[in-house]
């Protein structure tokens, strides 16, 4: 066999130094458009929009990534902590609260006396602290004569605050210096509580308007107008309070929180991870608080309010309603809450929205802090090499595969992306998810867009020019090799079929050339389409003989299957096409088939100059065989043995005879597909076991009885029982040896 010429060297994906070159002028343009289309997120600012007074983007990917991050973890690894088990218990001023007997019709800075009782009770419960959520700017004695009306809260502050530092009451300030807007607790009570239990309640609001985090140092006016001095959060407050630590800023824009490196972005701000189970936060109204406070049930405050972070609250329907990252997640208030400790009292329902209470906001930022669960945003690094991984790959992909598998690639790789990200987030990290899948699928769009342009466009072009001598599948061998074939095979299991029309000597006589090329060329075409539908290719037509191999170039596990199939939708089309081929005098087209599999050597085989795709080997020559005895059995479909092996309980067969061949001293069986199980009349399964019986009888060598039956079946137009009813008469004429194995010998191929 000749040696093959040496190729010049090839790139294994991209097929050529202008394909990676191509393909790296994707990669980089698809990264710099999610770049363009999101500058914000890829830059090392997590400067969302910073307090109050920003300016609101429409949509913002990061955020959108943690907002579906934090969807995917709940419905996939949602949190496994019991909500009894939270640091953080919040008392809500409710629907209930604002409907119970003793606060209906007042005013929330007529409630003091109220809140004052529910706040000693629960620290003397074992609450750690006590937070306010909501900022009373006003004095009852301003509306009504008894000045000493907010005795019962001074007090409570006083003795709960400024002794014991358990009670943090929430400002909010709209700028750092002395003379800037604010919004303060009325002064008697910041007097009460003393001026270091006062702390800063300032969300951080993303560039979208969504409430991601909060700021965990803010900077305020120190002891002289020119000074500034970092003060800690409300959130940061109550939980070093909690855990019994002071917090303190690094120089490089971190917390510490005694041995806690707390996740931050820009501004000292930290990125809340939501639990979204029912009652994950528990949750307690107030009214029913100051019934169970009133009526001394001390055990139910122990019980509930033991060692935890509380904070107070609006929990309604109407009040400091906030979109935040859970707003994919979102339940109704007061879903999962605690019993609660009045008999008879039920919780107002709400409606279920993504815009959720503010305080939860604030109690979730003191779990992740106490819990060391803050969110870590990925850096500039992680975001684009994130995004460069995912094109790179999915440009590899589309430059090798057809744009139906790059898309379906590419959507499995999004899948498992989205996986490993939320994987990180139940970690804590936020890997970017977005932005790397848009990336990809503008990288494969890009590359398939290319691929049109050049590749597929010169493959179309040697496909157009090469279709009519060579199989298709053939060319797909070619052009994937990146070269001409070359001589050489190799052994491999396969199903050959060949084909040939009964008496086409007298068919072509009776056509001039015209005609029976017209004829030839329509009766290919059916057999040709029904190879190329089953996976076969043609190797050649000879004649109007075609033989045809089922299982190369491309490896097929159904090779045999497929090839028996393939045969018999041949066989019915060219019993609906008869009208088609205009035989003169009417003639029937009748095609015989002869199918088999084993080991062959299949490959390009020829002269330098000139080659061709085959198969050979012994089981190509019985196939040949089996074909051309169709005619001897009655039959216009044999299988040899090792096809039946591969796919016998696909379809009713009928064993037509069992022969030894000239030259082969192995018997064959020789059978015929009556059809897929389930698809074949029972008539039809009835004569094939009298025909099987009948050949049982001549192998016994009970002739007489065997040819009653052949010749019974005859008389329904069973050609394969008129045909062996003469084998058995001659065998009667001429009866075989003593020591005749039941095995027909053929004295000729």
């Amino acid at each position: 066999m000749a040696k093959a010429r040496k190729s010049k060297p090839k790139l294994a994906i991209f097929g050529s130094v202008q394909n990676l070159v191509a393909s790296l002028v994707i990669v980089a343009a698809s990264v710099l458009l999610v770049a363009l289309l999101n500058p914000d997120g890829l830059s090392e600012s997590d400067d969302e929009g910073g307090v109050f007074g920003i300016e609101v983007d429409a949509f913002y990917l990061p955020g959108f990534d943690i907002d579906v991050l934090h969807y995917l973890r709940q419905n996939f690894l949602p949190n496994t902590r019991p909500p009894a088990e939270s640091p953080t218990v919040v008392v809500a001023i409710d629907e209930s609260t604002y409907f119970s007997e003793d606060l209906s019709g007042f005013p929330k800075v007529m409630w003091t006396p109220q809140i004052a009782t529910v706040q000693d009770a629960v620290i003397d419960g074992g609450a750690k602290v006590f937070g306010w959520d909501i900022i009373l700017p006003n004095s009852a004695g301003t509306y009504v004569a008894d000045r000493r009306f907010d005795t019962p809260l001074l007090k409570s502050l006083a003795i709960n605050g400024k002794r014991a530092n358990k009670v943090v009451l929430g400002k909010v300030e709209y700028g750092i210096k002395e003379n800037d807007r604010k919004l303060l607790p009325y002064r008697g009570f910041r007097t009460a509580v003393g001026r270091g239990n006062v702390y800063s309640l300032r969300a951080h609001v993303d560039k979208d308007n969504v409430l991601r985090g909060i700021p965990l140092f803010l900077q305020e006016q120190g002891e002289t107008p020119d000074s500034i001095e970092f003060v800690p959060s409300m959130a940061l407050e109550l939980a070093s309070r909690a855990l019994g630590v002071r917090p303190a800023p690094t120089d490089t824009g971190g917390v510490m929180l005694g041995d806690y490196a707390v996740p931050t972005g820009q501004e000292y701000s930290m990125t809340a991870m939501f639990d979204g189970n029912p009652g994950a936060i528990p949750t307690y109204a107030m009214a029913d608080l100051l019934a169970c406070a009133k009526a001394g049930n001390t055990a139910y405050f122990e019980r509930n309010f033991q060692d935890k972070v509380v904070i107070l609250g609006l929990v309604s329907d109407i009040e400091d309603r906030k979109t935040m990252s859970n707003r994919f997640i979102a339940r109704r208030d007061m879903a999962g809450a605690p019993g609660p400790c009045t008999d008879g009292y039920v919780y107002i329902s709400s409606t279920e929205r993504s815009a959720q209470p503010g305080v939860y906001l604030h109690a979730t930022a003191v779990n992740n802090l106490i819990e060391q669960t803050v969110l870590e945003r990925p850096s500039t690094a992680t975001r684009i090499l994130s995004l460069i991984l995912f094109s790179g790959i999915m440009v590899m992909v589309a430059m090798k595969y057809r744009p139906q598998a790059s898309t379906l690639v590419w959507l499995v790789l999004a899948f498992v992306w989205a996986g490993v990200a939320t994987l990180a987030f139940a970690s804590t990290f936020i890997l970017p998810l977005t932005e790397p899948i848009m990336a990809g699928f503008l990288s494969t769009v890009g590359a398939i867009g290319y691929r049109y342009v050049t590749t597929d466009r010169q493959r179309a072009l040697i496909h157009k020019s090469f279709e009519l001598y060579l199989d298709p599948n053939v060319i797909d061998e070619m052009i994937e090799s990146g070269d001409v074939p070359k001589l050489g095979g190799e052994s491999r299991e396969l199903t050959c079929f060949f084909s040939d029309i009964a008496s086409f000597s007298k068919i072509s006589e009776k056509m001039d050339s015209h005609e029976l090329v017209e004829f030839l060329n329509i009766y290919f075409s059916i057999i040709g389409k029904h190879i190329k539908d089953h996976n076969g290719i043609i190797e050649r037509f000879m004649g109007d003989a075609v033989i045809a191999i089922f299982g190369a170039p491309k490896p097929d596990a159904d090779h045999a299957y497929n090839c028996v199939a393939c045969t018999m939708a041949i066989q019915k089309d060219l019993i609906d096409a008869q009208d088609q081929f205009n035989i003169p005098g009417g003639m029937e087209v009748i095609t015989r088939v002869g199918v088999n599999s084993g080991m062959m050597t299949v490959g390009n085989v020829g002269a330098e100059g000139r080659i061709s795709y085959t198969a050979m080997g012994d089981a190509m020559n019985l196939a040949a065989r089996l074909e051309s005895g169709g005619k001897q059995f009655g039959s216009t479909l044999m299988v040899g043995d090792q096809t039946w092996e591969l796919c016998k309980d696909r379809f009713e067969w009928r064993i037509l005879d069992r022969v030894r061949v000239v030259g082969r001293a192995q018997p064959v069986t020789l059978r015929e597909p009556l059809g897929r199980p389930g698809e074949v009349y029972p008539a039809v399964l009835e004569n094939r076991d009298r025909f099987e019986a009948a050949l049982e009888l001549r192998t016994q060598r009970k002739f007489d009885a065997a040819l009653a039956e052949y010749q019974a079946l005859a008389k329904t137009g069973d050609k394969g029982a008129e045909s062996a009813a003469g084998r058995v008469q001659a065998m009667i004429d001429n009866p075989p040896p003593d020591d005749w194995d039941g095995v027909l010998d053929l004295t000729s191929k």
